[in-house]
């Protein structure tokens, strides 16, 4: 609507019947309310600034309550209002940074989020969470924040209560919420720190040992904080690695801790057997790097006593790593045969993802390695479909490079010719061929 038009109609209202005409509009249209709030910001009306941030935030907030009521009662939403909530809950944040807004506008929307918050299943919890903090400036609204998320909500979110009651000083309400919610070893370690910063170590050690017995999850942090404090007791560190062992929990973490104590401290002897044990305790992801540290470091005499056997458990945790140490060994027939057996699906391929071992046995196995990769090249144009057509294509442009490098073109132009032969009723595969060769 032109401007003319606009005042032919209400040019001649009063200010009451202008002021009735918008409230019409806001009242059924959120909308129009939310382009008077922003129209009002923009224009600078100074001693308004307050009210109108505060009913920003509320309308902010009503236009996505129901669709997080919604997701919260069937458990997600679609992506477009998935969308719509981060937006504007980011638009919540940071109209909260432009000023001051009323405690009793700010809590009426906090009391709103934290029952999301503490039903946590619509899919928000993180980033309403998130809000909720902004929310809150005072200490004495921190705590008010902190009083409700102790009570609701998963560990995660009572943990963050009894952090805002230590940085607040309350110590009272945060020794009973940090007690009332022990499961992971960072739980423990928050008491023990708590009681350290007292200067009462014997009450800090206390928790970290009762962790070591009752927590969820992996126990490194206790073991690094406990071997901080006993570090010039070597009686006491071999307590807790025979606990460690006799437990089964974690023995990994605390081997190596022993190995870097007994290797900073110079005895070879320890050094040694803990390396050995680490390579048959530790993670499958570091198999292959304590390999290497053991023949890096252990004496010649005590590498070849014990290398079969390392090299052992490297197959038994991860094959790949095993694969990539018979490279350096040079032992290329066995990667080859290991290959080889393999049968012609997919899955194989993952163990030479972008043929990193295969690579390496070109020179002396062209041949062997032509035959698996023509064997994995049929496999894809079997799946007859776009996208392996034109994994196909590029392990046949290796194969050409392959047989070329070793002045094999007349066996090339065989394989070529034969291929184009067999697959001349897929179009789209000589299609792709023509493109990429």
């Amino acid at each position: 609507m032109d401007t003319k038009t606009l005042n032919g109609l209400i040019g001649k209202m009063t200010k009451k019947q202008l002021m009735e005409l918008i409230e019409v509009m806001v009242r059924f249209n959120s909308h129009a309310e939310q382009e008077l709030l922003d129209y009002c910001r923009a224009h600078g009306f100074e001693d308004s600034q307050q009210l109108i941030l505060e009913k920003q935030l509320e309308n902010h907030w009503r236009s996505v309550y129901g669709l997080i009521e919604g997701s919260d009662t069937y458990g997600g939403c679609s992506e477009e209002d998935e969308a719509m909530v981060y937006d504007t809950i980011y638009m919540i944040m940071d109209l909260l940074k432009e000023g001051s807004l009323a405690w009793e506008c700010r809590k009426k929307v906090l009391d709103e989020m934290l029952a999301f918050i503490g039903s946590d299943n619509s899919g928000f919890t993180d980033v309403l969470a998130d809000c909720a903090v902004e929310l809150c400036d005072t200490d004495i609204e921190q705590e008010y924040l902190a009083d409700r998320l102790s009570v609701i909500g998963n560990n995660y979110y009572r943990g963050l209560a009894t952090s805002f009651y230590r940085d607040l000083g309350r110590d009272e309400k945060y020794l009973k919420a940090r007690k009332e919610n022990l499961e992971y070893a960072s739980d423990y370690l928050s008491l023990s720190d708590y009681y350290e910063e007292r200067g009462r170590k014997e009450e800090a050690l206390r928790w970290a040992w009762k962790g070591l017995e009752k927590c969820q999850g992996r126990l490194d942090e206790l073991y690094q904080y406990l071997f901080k404090h006993y570090g010039g007791d070597e009686a006491t560190l071999w307590k807790l690695y025979n606990r460690a062992k006799t437990k089964k929990r974690d023995v990994d973490a605390i081997t190596e801790l022993m190995y870097a104590h007994f290797k900073e401290k110079g005895d070879y002897l320890h050094q040694k057997d803990l390396l050995v044990e680490l390579v048959r305790c530790c993670d499958s992801r570091e198999v292959g790097k304590w390999y290497r540290t053991c023949k890096a470091e252990l004496r010649p005499e005590d590498w070849s006593e014990h290398q079969t056997m390392l090299l052992d458990r490297v197959n038994e945790k991860n094959l790949s790593e095993y694969m990539k140490i018979c490279l350096e060994n040079n032992n290329k027939a066995e990667v080859l045969a290991y290959l080889e057996k393999q049968p012609a699906m997919n899955r194989w391929h993952h163990l030479d993802l972008n043929h990193c071992l295969s690579k390496e046995l070109v020179n002396e196995y062209p041949d062997q390695i032509v035959a698996l990769y023509l064997r994995e090249m049929s496999v894809y144009i079997d799946q007859k479909n776009e996208k392996n057509y034109r994994h196909a294509v590029s392990v046949l442009k290796e194969i050409r490079q392959i047989l070329r490098s070793h002045n094999k073109e007349a066996e090339w132009n065989k394989l070529y010719s034969k291929l184009l032969e067999e697959h001349k009723k897929k179009r789209l595969l000589l299609k792709i061929i023509d493109e990429k060769l």
